[in-house]
């Protein structure tokens, strides 16, 4: 889960900020302004957990997180580096039916986890 979260968040501007060694418990990433804002509790047993096979009835972590982007183009970056890093498909970047000025894009991660990237537009 680490890598995946390190790598898809990279387009945000996220990197580690604690937690970087393995075998650690818990991983706190921020921006290159920040301390760590996002964080990642991995939990001894983390290696456990099985993982996400791509059928929306065995996903075992139904959990929302969002993140704004600067841009409709960061959306998109994201998406495609979330994908190469093992994410699921769950939203394809672009804009929502529910409102013209939300650009988003969804992905599950490797344990089912909904992950949404946005950009407010100005209308």
């Amino acid at each position: 889960m680490r890598d995946f979260y390190i790598a898809a968040l990279k387009p945000l501007g996220y990197e580690v900020k604690m937690g970087d060694g393995e075998g650690q418990e818990f991983c706190g990433l921020g921006t290159k302004t920040s301390g760590p804002i996002f964080w990642l509790g991995l939990g001894p047993n983390s290696l456990a957990l099985p993982m996400y096979d791509g059928k929306m009835e065995n996903r075992i972590a139904p959990i929302h997180l969002a993140f704004d982007a600067a841009s409709p183009e960061v959306v998109d970056e994201w998406y495609d580096t979330a994908i190469k890093a093992g994410g699921f498909d769950n939203g394809r970047p672009g804009k929502r039916q529910y409102s013209r000025a939300f650009y988003a894009a969804f992905v599950l991660d490797p344990l089912g986890n909904n992950i949404e990237v946005l950009h407010m537009l100005k209308e």
